[in-house]
């Protein structure tokens, strides 16, 4: 059975950010190295974006505690500025969770850079828009012939 030393060290060394919050303070209990690593945020910084996102948590918090449980899990993109400067497309998870051994409600989550997800989707588009483009000149000349056959042949057949 892995330990809470294992989970941590899990954490410490993913790619992705990993974060737990106090609800009930708005403070960060714990932020994941790659905060740094990817984005140059010290604590301070990660707590003033933490701070800056969380705008809607009392009302999520509040339909939680009603019992809706569709508030528990949220997923949202955003931009974050990287240790270059330049921006980088992010996905936000986050997931209301009952502390263990208080019962207080913190919020833990992910922040995954989604750059290559991005380029990929990016491309894709671009295929599909030379595709349609490709296939929409041939057809073009289809259907014009077609109408010219139908407006000068009014007693052809089909």
């Amino acid at each position: 059975m892995l330990s809470a030393e294992h989970y941590r060290q899990i954490l410490d060394n993913s790619s992705d950010v990993h974060w737990m919050l106090d609800c009930d303070s708005g403070k960060l209990m714990y932020v994941s190295p790659a905060a740094e690593r990817v984005f140059g945020f010290n604590p301070e910084r990660a707590q003033q974006v933490a701070s800056q996102l969380l705008s809607e948590l009392p009302a999520r918090l509040e339909a939680f505690t009603s019992g809706d449980s569709t508030q528990r899990h949220r997923t949202r993109e955003a931009e974050f500025e990287g240790r270059d400067g330049v921006m980088i497309p992010v996905e936000i998870e986050s997931t209301l969770v009952p502390d263990v051994g208080s019962g207080a409600i913190r919020l833990v989550g992910t922040v995954r850079d989604v750059r290559e997800r991005a380029e990929r989707e990016k491309q894709q588009k671009k295929f599909a828009s030379m595709v349609s483009h490709e296939f929409r000149t041939p057809l073009s000349t289809i259907d014009g012939a077609i109408q010219r056959l139908e407006m000068t042949s009014g007693n052809a057949d089909e």
